[in-house]
């Protein structure tokens, strides 16, 4: 893993959708939540945190270089996993936007249900955050604004009925079948010119 690469990168990569274009934020977030996974400490994060103190100090350079706080491990590392969903929802937001607005506001299961999750866990992040300063309320504030968009809350999809998704499934069908007709009279076709070019 090259720290200094991914910090170099932020200084350049521009993050539309967060709050205040807090690269430090986003360097946070992925590194602590990188470092829990390697180390796989589950609740115990003596090893995360070791590795993290040796090398806060190259936070803190970069922290003047990215002009941003890269914020400290300590009172954030029980909800790394929190606020990183809900930063790759906040930076994912326009793009499934986009898809169910393509889609008549209509999407399977499985997005429904994402979708679901994270307005649930963003409505109890920003309970548990309300009116306090802890240090992940403040990542989770560099996110979204101190008064989060209502947008974020408000997305949803309504989810394909049965008989929705069993007329599309024909639907493809048919067209496979289509397709391959079309494909066999092609190669037939080509056979025929073939046999009479070259009898």
């Amino acid at each position: 893993m090259n720290i200094t690469g991914a910090l170099d990168f932020l200084e350049y990569k521009n993050f539309y959708n967060l709050y205040d274009n807090n690269k430090c934020t986003v360097f946070a977030l992925w590194m602590y939540d990188y470092l829990i996974k390697i180390f796989k400490d589950h609740d115990n994060y003596s090893k995360t945190k070791a590795v993290i103190d040796k090398i806060y100090p190259l936070f803190l350079r970069y922290s003047e270089k990215l002009h941003c706080k890269i914020p400290s491990y300590n009172d954030i590392v029980t909800y790394v996993n929190n606020l990183k969903t809900l930063y790759d929802y906040a930076t994912n937001y326009d793009t499934i936007l986009g898809h169910i607005k393509d889609k008549d506001y209509k999407c399977n299961e499985n997005l429904s249900n994402y979708i679901q999750e994270q307005v649930n866990l963003l409505k109890e992040v920003r309970l548990d955050c309300h009116n306090t300063s802890q240090n992940h309320c403040e990542v989770y504030k560099n996110i979204f604004g101190p008064s989060i968009g209502e947008k974020f809350l408000s997305l949803q999809c309504n989810p394909l009925s049965s008989q929705e998704i069993s007329t599309i499934t024909v639907s493809s069908h048919v067209q496979q079948g289509k397709e391959q007709i079309t494909n066999d009279e092609t190669t037939k076709t080509s056979n025929i010119i073939m046999e009479t070019i070259f009898p």
